[in-house]
């Protein structure tokens, strides 16, 4: 325990040479726990860590160098999913809003759409100095510069875009923490009667996050550690659990929380909403092969972030079926198949299914099989392991009524 408290310590602290060794030395420490927290500790410390883990892979024991090697991938993965956020630097002196949005959108890989604001909210006058500041500090800026007209980022597909409202700036509370953005949607507060005379209330806070393109977690969950109203009363143990669901496909930009009350009459603000926002990235990526897939029904593939079985693989004149089992149940919106052919080409998919088992998942997949084509390599990529960005968000005197 006491190990395990030292790498919290040590991942606030700048990550010197010394703190670096300390964390590859762990890598070879007998509790599994233990190396996973030097493991993560090494990830998160990023470019720094590259060259003592370089020199651990070439010259350290064999569990070491397999170690050190996979932290290094990792870093790799670290800079494809959660490579930072973008540099906007403009200098413009009362110029028109849309020249300002053109020059953003110019410097910025996350599309940023303002052609539906009314010809005078594009004509108002900006006045931004930025110097290399990420993408929603930019937006932030030039919104509070213009006064009349506010951001509102939107998914689309696998890509975040930006758009815009007509509307006073700073409609909600948000923080800008690099490339992530996380604000206050809205606090609603209702109460519902039956035909029975029965009666619920609730209050759901509705926190959205967003990503700058390119930037890419698995999603999140919001901490709250202190709630109050404008008249004293605290919430925070009257909070139901916070959901987190991870997926590689569609992350959920919505990470709400909720009491199963509502505030008393009298009452028209929370005086404070404070805690933590978590933004969960995948470790690294692991690949899972069975080859030929019709040779290896029932093997499993094991490894340390969990475990896939092929269940079953069928083909047919003009198709093939495959059914996949993984432990744990979370590797399911984790993992992509890819069905090969002797040459390398993919399979095209037609049709998937998708279940829950409680201790297990499976994923059922269809492929169209053209005329004389076989099946040689079913390719199961997860995206697996865990690194928590940590985001703290204090907001105050918020309208609930």
């Amino acid at each position: 325990m006491t190990q395990m408290i030292l790498f919290l310590v040590l991942a606030c602290l700048p990550q010197d040479d010394a703190t670096i060794r300390d964390w590859i030395r762990a890598l070879d420490d007998d509790s599994a726990q233990v190396r996973d927290k030097a493991f993560a500790a090494l990830v998160g410390a990023g470019a720094a860590a590259e060259p003592e883990l370089q020199k651990a892979a070439r010259n350290g024991g064999p569990e070491m160098r397999a170690r050190a090697a996979d932290a290094l991938r990792a870093l790799g993965w670290k800079r494809r999913y959660d490579p930072g956020p973008s540099q906007i630097t403009i200098h413009r002196e009362k110029a028109p809003l849309q020249e300002v949005l053109a020059e953003l959108a110019k410097q910025s890989a996350t599309e940023v759409k303002f052609d539906d604001l009314e010809k005078a909210t594009r004509e108002g006058p900006v006045t931004v100095h930025l110097d290399k500041v990420p993408l929603y500090r930019a937006l932030e800026a030039i919104c509070r510069s213009h006064g009349q007209v506010d951001y509102e980022p939107s998914w689309r597909a696998a890509d975040m875009a930006v758009g815009f409202s007509e509307e006073p700036f700073a409609s909600c509370p948000r923080v800008v923490d690099g490339a992530i953005e996380f604000r206050l949607e809205s606090v609603i507060s209702a109460v519902t009667l039956d035909r029975r005379g029965g009666r619920e209330e609730k209050t759901e806070l509705k926190f959205l996050w967003c990503a700058e393109k390119g930037t890419r977690p698995l999603g999140g969950r919001v901490e709250i550690e202190e709630l109050r109203d404008d008249a004293g009363t605290s919430y925070v143990d009257r909070l139901t659990p916070g959901e987190e669901r991870l997926s590689s496909d569609s992350p959920d930009p919505n990470v709400n929380r909720e009491l199963p009350c509502v505030p008393p009459e009298g009452v028209t603000r929370l005086k404070i909403i404070k805690g933590t926002f978590v933004l969960v990235f995948p470790l690294t990526v692991h690949e899972f092969l069975f080859e030929p897939p019709a040779g290896n029904v029932g093997a499993t593939r094991a490894s340390r972030w969990g475990n896939v079985t092929l269940a079953s693989f069928d083909a047919g004149d003009d198709s093939f079926h495959l059914k996949v089992e993984m432990r744990p149940e979370e590797l399911r919106g984790r993992i992509t198949l890819s069905l090969l052919d002797p040459k390398g080409k993919e399979f095209e998919g037609r049709g998937a299914g998708i279940g829950d088992m409680g201790d297990y998942a499976f994923v059922e997949q269809d492929y169209t099989r053209p005329e004389g084509r076989s099946a040689a390599v079913l390719r199961c990529t997860a995206e697996v392991g865990r690194r928590e960005r940590r985001i703290p968000f204090e907001f105050r005197d918020v309208r609930i009524r």
